[in-house]
C-alpha cells in the first residue's frame, strides 16, 4: 500500500494486494508508448464516433 501511495495511486485499506498489484501494472503500462498511442487512436476514433472495442 506504501508503494501505490508513493505513486499517488488512489487506494484504501480495503483493497487486497491483488487490486494493489494490478494498479501499479496498470500505472506502468499507461506510461508506455504503446499505451500512449493506443490512447490517442482512441480518443482521434471518439471523436469520429467510432469505438476500437467492438461491441458484441
Amino acid at each position: 500500500m506504501a508503494v501505490a501511495n508513493a505513486a499517488g495511486l488512489p487506494c484504501d485499506a480495503s483493497q487486497d494486494r491483488d487490486e494493489l498489484l494490478l494498479l501499479l501494472a496498470l500505472t506502468e503500462w499507461e506510461m508506455t508508448p504503446a499505451a500512449m498511442a493506443y490512447s490517442e487512436m482512441a480518443v482521434d476514433a471518439a471523436r469520429r464516433g467510432v469505438s476500437l472495442i467492438p461491441e458484441e
